[in-house]
């Protein structure tokens, strides 16, 4: 059960900061617009069909805002009504998946050393993914941001990447909603460094930033591209 990772993972305790700025004209049009800040994030992954999808949803917005979170990785698995049962995890460990999506650690080495294992023990197809608490603004509770599906009796190797997209839009997005839902300009912004990371937006000249970490994504394909790294 032992294979080669992705690379950088999302390390877990590291505290996250970005510090959004706009003008005030931007924000009331925002507000009066029924604008939201969506932000996904992104995930190494073995398999081709893996999905991302939308993190976090944030309306509240302020000419100054501080979106803060500590990076914990959590594994998930699914089993559609049933919500998403998680499983604290680092790199390195295996979930193993029972009976109704049930996550737990697996009693048994082997996992690949450089991304998270999910098993699933049962004969179930499920869907399987990374969770994570978000920033401010949302309920507290870890969010899933990637979706996989998970046969039955198969495996799938998931690295936390410590890349986030922000988007602003006014289609009615949610956590867990597919991220190529979202039609906004789009930045992408590489977290592997530490330190806060400053981001500006004006409605009509779009994301700006000094900081070298931040790089636009067009949408569709793009914006999938950026999120789903695939594993070797």
């Amino acid at each position: 059960m032992t294979r080669i990772g992705t690379g950088v993972h999302e390390t877990d305790g590291a505290r996250r900061l970005i510090v959004l700025t706009m003008p005030e004209p931007t924000v009331r049009a925002l507000r009066e617009g029924g604008y939201a800040l969506s932000l996904c994030h992104a995930v190494g992954c073995d398999q081709r069909d893996g999905v991302p999808l939308v993190w976090a949803v944030l309306r509240d917005l302020a000419p100054t805002t501080t979106l803060a979170w500590t990076a914990e990785t959590y594994a998930y698995a699914a089993a559609p009504p049933t919500p998403p049962r998680l499983c604290p995890v680092g790199a390195g460990e295996v979930v193993a998946v029972g009976a109704d999506a049930a996550t737990a650690p697996y009693d048994r080495p082997g996992g690949d050393p450089g991304a998270v294992t999910v098993l699933n023990t049962t004969r179930t197809p499920y869907t399987c993914g990374l969770a994570q608490t978000p920033p401010i603004g949302g309920d507290g509770l870890p969010a899933p941001y990637c979706a996989v599906p998970l046969h039955g009796g198969h495996l799938v190797f998931l690295t936390p990447l410590p890349r986030i997209t922000l988007a602003f839009g006014t289609r009615p997005l949610r956590p867990g909603s597919p991220a190529g839902d979202i039609v906004g300009p789009t930045v992408l912004l590489d977290l592997t460094r530490p330190g806060p990371a400053h981001l500006g937006f004006d409605l009509h000249r779009g994301w700006s930033s000094r900081d070298a970490r931040t790089t636009p994504v067009g949408l569709g394909g793009a914006l999938a591209a950026a999120l789903i790294e695939r594993s070797a």
